[in-house]
């Protein structure tokens, strides 16, 4: 969902389907409120004030060699970090393949 019509739209359908807002929140990922502020401007109620969620597209991580360069400087981190609180030798690390979904 790129834009917030797409994400009132989405809130209308599920909340159609009985879902209540918690569910819906779950499901679109943002808060609760936001989703009482989604169903509201819907309504084209412009009185409700704005939620303070923001959207993030992860998927252009992938797409900047300095960002993935970051994330796996991270992801280090926290192997080294696991591993200074156990006991064992390791001989070899494995690197996170990425997973294509055929149906998106």
């Amino acid at each position: 969902m790129n834009n917030i019509e797409d994400l009132i739209q989405k809130a209308l359908e599920l909340q159609s389907y009985g879902l209540a807002t918690g569910q819906i929140a779950d499901e679109l990922n943002v808060s609760k409120e936001t989703v009482i502020w989604l169903l509201a401007r819907s309504k084209k109620d412009k009185k409700t004030p704005a939620p303070r969620d923001i959207s993030v597209n992860w998927s252009s991580i992938g797409k900047n060699a300095k960002r993935i360069h970051q994330v796996s400087l991270a992801l280090c981190d926290l192997v080294y970090e696991t591993l200074g609180k156990t006991n064992i030798d390791v001989d070899v690390v494995v690197g996170v393949g990425l997973m294509v979904y055929p149906w998106r």
